[in-house]
Formats: structure tokens, sequence, C-alpha cells
């Protein structure tokens, strides 16, 4: 993910402005002032004012400013104030405030979230509090152990719940919506760290925020207890892109972006336009953000302005050369693809895109919209409630997987680029976790179930299946197009198996690729990444975003706001350099991998390292077993070695009289070296 571009917007009451709130719809961002409540639509493109509700002055004296928001459902919105008045809003299906209604609590709120239809609430003792929408107590729990009295923030996600106390620790306690009925006490597991000012968890995993700035991430319900560090000095932060990132903001403006697949952060400048204030000498505090459904817009306000960050992004499923932003798509090849404005309009926001020769397609909540770049044409497919999980080119077609509304299963997609027309429409048994591809293959990893299909010309033909168990679903995975044996990650500890054999491979992986036409694994771990190559597990400096060939691709550490290259990194001269001692095993690496890209440039490094660590007899052994291309890859190593080393390049290479025939181009400097 990086950064296309920042912008202001109107929170629709400048009366100083508190918190900004998503709906759990996504359709909505509620924006508080200390007066007013105002509801915009997140599916416009400048997100429309659609409703607003302000407090007179009678209400305002008796009941206090506005001080928090919380959303209980979708069509149902708390406000509560300093005084501890609540206040709570309902909206019909279309964001208008309808009716509201008002009840006082009598203690102080400390903490505030929801579930399962109801607001929660602590309040001193700690005592937590489950209130309908109708304003009613429905009941209230304590804690089965002994914690601190005042809980500082509450959140909440599916089955789990953290507690962040005032001295800084952190109780993760996991309850169902019938303990409230019963009203179980809650269970006490504190987590290994303190100094936590707040929490936000995603599914099984939790960041942290501490009051010294540091944002850590680390898993739930598990043994393992590795620490990842995500970011530092951060005041306000997000998961987004269905967790696979962490969007943090600092106090001199730094907008950090942490991607869970590769553990590693990129991070740039905004400049806000804020001024210092003259009493202070300081700048504004950023108090309150959110992020929207797509995760590509990143909404942060101070208490006198909104901003909206936007991002462009590749699928996280599968990476490749191609992002795209809400309205536009960014590809590495072509650059900017600008989409029409009523294309914007009517697809807002693009949440998956793809290009094929000059054909893009891009896909939104629930439609497929083809454009022509270079005819600058358009039309829709008929895909009525097909809502888009993945979305790629493999062979000349685009591929996505859907998700089908009216007949509620997942569904492979083959279409064709030229004429719109899906080719095949495949059902597929379970929930969509994960796809990968390579050349005519497509591995699909469901969640207890993972298939490797062929596409053909006229037919779709299932090559391999696995069943899973339900005690260990799946969550991500790789194949080899060698023999076709696949890589599976299941959750219990994140654990690697080959299958069929049933190998454990690595334990607590994040994600795992094998490269194409290769027997190279590629793992990436706890802030780690391997590549795992005749049994052989090789430590690679960093992990990569997307891999081609011998070329790893990353985004910078730092950028400018629109204008990010991807950065290449040669990694095939430490693998051959692991193996430097068994030549045989280096040429048969070689001879299976000439195609691909970064082969030469990695191997005239491999060269040159092996050069500095005089093996000169085995690289002398490797290129005997590499004979119909060694001559192409040490030419272009004569020129870039040592002079100490060009004689024995040399006495590697035909006689000069064969190689200036062999290779005309380089006449003048086989000269320069031969003279």
């Amino acid at each position: 993910m990086f950064i296309t571009k920042v912008d202001s917007f109107d929170p629709g009451n400048s009366s100083g402005i508190v918190q900004i709130s998503r709906s759990p719809c996504g359709k909505f961002l509620a924006v508080i002032t200390q007066t007013s409540l105002c509801i915009k639509d997140l599916l416009t493109y400048k997100f429309t004012l659609i409703s607003i509700y302000t407090r007179d002055g009678n209400s305002m004296d008796q009941n206090g400013f506005n001080h928090w928001i919380q959303w209980i459902n979708s069509s149902c919105i708390v406000v509560g104030t300093q005084a501890g008045h609540v206040f709570i809003f309902n909206l019909d299906d279309s964001g208008n405030i309808i009716n509201h209604s008002k009840f006082y609590y009598q203690s102080i709120i400390t903490a505030y979230s929801s579930a399962y239809n109801t607001l929660i609430v602590a309040s001193s003792g700690p005592k937590i509090s489950f209130i309908s929408p109708d304003g009613v107590v429905r009941s209230q729990v304590q804690f089965e152990s002994s914690v601190p009295s005042i809980i500082r923030h509450i959140d909440f996600s599916d089955n789990t719940a953290a507690f962040t106390f005032s001295d800084g620790t952190v109780s993760i306690s996991s309850f169902k919506e019938s303990d409230i009925i019963k009203q179980t006490p809650l269970n006490v597991n504190l987590l290994p760290m303190t100094d936590i000012i707040s929490t936000k968890i995603f599914r099984k995993q939790i960041a942290l925020l501490t009051f010294s700035g540091m944002i850590y991430k680390l898993p739930l319900n598990t043994d393992r207890s590795e620490v990842s560090l995500v970011s530092e000095s951060t005041y306000l932060f997000n998961w987004a892109r269905d967790g696979s990132h962490i969007i943090s903001l600092t106090a001199e403006g730094f907008i950090s972006v942490y991607s869970s697949r590769t553990t590693r952060s990129s991070k740039t400048k905004v400049d806000f336009g804020l001024k210092i204030n003259e009493n202070t000498g300081l700048f504004p505090n950023f108090i309150t953000s959110e992020i929207d459904g797509s995760g590509l817009r990143f909404f942060c306000a101070t208490v006198d302005k909104c901003f909206v960050i936007t991002f462009a992004a590749t699928d996280y499923r599968l990476p490749s050369k191609v992002f795209h932003s809400p309205t536009k798509i960014f590809d590495q090849l072509k650059e900017e693809v600008r989409i029409p404005d009523d294309m914007v309009n009517e697809y807002f926001p693009i949440q998956y895109a793809t290009t094929c020769n000059y054909n893009a397609l891009i896909a939104s909540r629930s439609n497929f919209q083809k454009y022509n770049i270079e005819k600058r044409a358009k039309n829709s497919l008929s895909v009525p409630n097909y809502m888009c999980r993945a979305l790629w080119t493999q062979n000349d077609y685009f591929i996505s997987i859907v998700f089908d509304s009216n007949d509620p299963q997942y569904k492979l997609l083959v279409i064709d680029p030229e004429t719109s027309k899906i080719l095949h429409n495949i059902p597929l048994n379970g929930v969509f976790i994960t796809a990968e591809y390579k050349n005519n293959h497509i591995l699909i990893v469901m969640q207890y179930s993972a298939i490797i299909l062929e596409i053909l010309p006229r037919e779709i033909k299932l090559l391999k299946e696995i069943k899973g168990e339900k005690e260990s679903p799946f969550e991500g995975g790789t194949f080899s197009e060698e023999d076709l044996s696949l890589y599976l990650i299941i959750s219990n500890d994140r654990t690697l198996i080959h299958f069929p054999s049933g190998d454990v491979i690595c334990q607590e992986v994040s994600y795992a690729y094998c490269s194409q036409n290769a027997s190279l694994l590629f793992i990436i771990t706890h802030s780690n990444q391997f590549v795992r190559y005749n049994n052989a597990m090789i430590r690679l400096p960093k992990p990569f975003l997307y891999i081609d060939g011998y070329i790893g691709y990353s985004l910078p550490d730092e950028y400018e706001i629109g204008k990010i290259k991807f950065l290449s990194n040669q990694f095939l001269d430490i693998i051959l350099m692991h193996f430097i001692d068994n030549p045989e095993l280096v040429a048969k690496l070689i001879l299976s991998t000439k195609d691909q890209a970064g082969l030469m440039d990695g191997f005239v490094l491999f060269v040159k390292k092996a050069l500095k660590q005089k093996k000169q007899g085995n690289l002398a052994k490797i290129c005997m077993n590499i004979q119909d291309i060694k001559d192409h890859f040490l030419v272009v190593a004569l020129f870039s070695v040592d002079p100490e080393y060009i004689d024995f390049i040399k006495s590697l290479l035909p006689k000069y009289e064969e190689l200036v025939v062999k290779f005309p181009d380089l006449k003048s400097d086989l000269n320069k070296v031969y003279k």
C-alpha cells in the first residue's frame, strides 16, 4: 500500500470535532462535534452528507458536550456526553436519522464498545453493563478475579474482548451472547505486556498501542508468544485490508503502513497544512482516526479539521505489479491508468483491479466493469449479485473468485478480456481463503480443502484435491508446478505442511510461495524470510511483497506521495553461495530455471562472491555442467569482476576469435579486455 493523495473534508459542522467512526456495514461515516452528529456516505466519491443532528442550547446546558460515539449496529448509533447522558439515534437504510432517545447512566463511563446488538459500557469497580438499543440495561457482569478498578479502553471482536486497565495491563476475555444473560463473570487472561493505552483486535491478532507510542502485534488464542514491533511514535492506528495491514499516524505527520505479509513498513511524511498554535507553539494534535471498509481510505482529524488519506494497494491474496486506489489503477508497466469520472461515480470504490494488454477489469462491491485503456471504452459484465473476492490475469484471461449472494457459495469465473463473456463458472466448496496461479495452473485454498485446476482452451480440469480436518482449517498455501505437491498453512501454530507426505516444513508461517519453474519454496515467518531448496533453509535479507523469477520486489521504507516505485532485489547469489561446495546441485538449479528473470544478474553476483572466497575450482566445475549457457553468463561477468580475476574468467570462455563471432555486439568491449 502507498499513499496517492491527501484531502481535507467538511465534517458537516465545525463546532469542535470529537470523534469519527465507521458503521459496521461500511456504508456510513459518523462524525461528532461538540454539538452535532453528522452521517456521511462512504459509498460516494466525495462522501456526501446524508444527515445531521445539531443539539440546541438547552440540550447543551442540561447534558454537556458530546464526548464519545459508538455504533451498536448499522441502524443504531450512540453518542455519550461528558455529563453521562447517552443519546441513541436510529437510522434508516439510507443513513438518515429518523428518531432519537436519551437516557442517563448513573455512573461515570470510563470505556465503551458494542457486541451482540448491545452497547457495552464500563464504570468504576470495574463494572461492565450491556445496554439494549432502546436504552435498557440487559445485564451487568464483573471479572472472576481481582483487576484494577478502572477500565480505560474496550475492544470487542467476535467472541473476544480486550480490556485495557488504568495501570496499562490488558486482559483478554472470551464470552458468548448467552453469557450476557447468565451474567457469567469475565475470565482474566493478562497479556505479557504493560504500559498499554489501547488495543485493536482483528480476528486472531491484536495490536497494542503503548503510552510511549509504540505499536506491537501478537497472536491471540495460541501458545505462540512472538511480538512484532509495528511502528514507533504513533498517535493513532487502524487495521486495514482485511487485517493484512496496519496504518498508523505520528504526531509529526508521518503515515506508516505495516504489512503483515512482509512484516515490514513503508512510511511517508504528509503535509496536512496545519498551522502552529500561537499560544502553545505546537501543531494541533490528531485526536481520532478511522478506516473505510476497503482499507484504502484513512480518516483522521484534529479538533478543527478532518482529512482523508487515499491509498493504492495490490490484492493482498495475489500480489502483483498492479495497484489500485478507490478511483484509479496503477500498473507498474503502464504507469497510472485514469478511470473515467462516470465510471468512478458509478462503481466507486474500486476494490479489485487487473490488466490484460490494453484491457482493465475493475470490481466494486457487487459489480464488474471492463475498460479499454487504448480506446477509452467501457462495458459492464453481467454478473448480478457476485461479490468479488480475488481478481487476476492469467494466460490472457481475467480470473476471479466471487461470492454469489443469490446462490450462497463461492465460484471461479474465467472471463474473456476481449468479449467480456464468462467462459467458465465453477462452484467451489466451502469458504474461500486464498488462491495462487502459475502458467496454466491455479491453486484454490478453501477453509477445509484445497484444489489445483488446469486452464485449458475449452475446459477447466481438476488435477488434485486435498481434504482438511475440522480441527485444523487451512489459512494459506502454495504449490509446486514440478510435481503439483502442495504446501498448506494450517491454523494450529500456522504450521506449513507438505502434501501428500504430511511432513512439517515450518511453524509460525505468515506466508509461503513456491517459485515458478523451480523447486524454491519461500517462507515468511516472524520478521524473517527463508528460501527452502534441497531441504536447506536459507535466510534472505528481507521479505518481499512480490517475486518474479530471481527478483524480489518490495516497497521502499520511505517515499513521496504518489511517486512510489518497486525496489528490486536479487537473491540468486545467496542461494548459490549456500551450495557452492556442491557444484552439481548449483548447476542443476541454474539449468532448471534458465529462463527466469534475474538469472543473469544473480549469476554474475554469485561469480564475484565465489571468486572473493577463492572458489575458482568450484566455479570451473559448475561451468562444465552448464555448457549451453555458460558463455552468455561468463562474458557478462568478464566485464564486472575485479581485474585480478579476469584471466580466470577468460580460461573458462572460448577463444577471443570465437567470442566476437558469438557476441558481435560486444566486440568493442571484448577488444578492451583482450588487448
